[in-house]
C-alpha cells in the first residue's frame, strides 16, 4: 500500500482508540541488517531510531486521543514483550531482540539486503552507515503507528 500522508498511517490507530481498544500488537515485515541473523527470523523490537522526516504527532491535535506528546521513555510494553518471549520459547520459535530503524521508502532498498555500505543511494550514504552501525531491522511505517498508539494508554 502506498501511503500519501501521515493521516493515512495513523487513521487505523485513531479509529481503534474511538472503539475503546486498550492494547495493540503491531507487526511488520522489516529489512534485516544484522549480519548474524538469517533472513526471515523474527525480532522483538526493544527500541527504535526514527530517521523519518515526518512525525505522527504533528498537525491538528485531538485531545480525545490522549496527550499531545505521549511518554516515549518506554514505548514497547515490557509486560507484553515478556509474554511474547515466553510464548516463543514454549513454541521453540527463535525470537531475536533488537533495535528497529524507521526510514523513508527510498532507504529500504539500501539497507534491507544486508549490505548497505556498498549500495548507497544519492544523499543517503551517511544515514545508511548510521543505521548499519546500530540497528538490526529497518522499515517504514511501524514507528509511525507506534507513536499514536502510545496515546491510547
Amino acid at each position: 500500500m502506498c501511503y500519501k500522508n501521515m493521516k493515512q498511517i495513523t487513521l487505523p490507530v485513531r479509529v481503534m482508540k474511538m472503539l475503546g481498544i486498550k492494547h495493540l500488537l503491531i507487526s511488520n515485515a522489516a529489512g534485516n541488517m544484522n549480519l548474524k541473523w538469517k533472513k526471515g527470523e523474527l525480532m522483538l523490537i526493544e527500541d527504535h531510531i526514527n530517521l523519518q522526516p515526518d512525525n505522527p504527532l504533528r498537525g491538528e491535535n485531538f485531545e480525545i486521543l490522549g496527550p499531545r506528546f505521549p511518554d516515549m521513555s518506554q514505548p514497547y510494553a515490557e509486560k507484553l514483550n515478556k509474554k511474547l518471549v515466553s510464548i516463543a520459547k514454549a513454541k521453540k520459535i527463535k525470537l531475536n531482540k533488537g533495535v528497529y530503524a524507521g526510514v523513508m521508502g527510498g532507504l529500504i532498498g539500501l539497507i534491507s539486503g544486508n549490505c548497505c555500505i556498498t549500495k548507497p543511494l544519492s544523499g543517503s550514504f551517511i544515514i545508511g552507515l548510521i543505521i548499519c552501525s546500530s540497528c538490526d531491522k529497518s522499515g517504514m511505517i511501524t514507528i509511525n503507528r507506534l507513536i499514536p498508539t502510545l496515546r491510547l494508554m
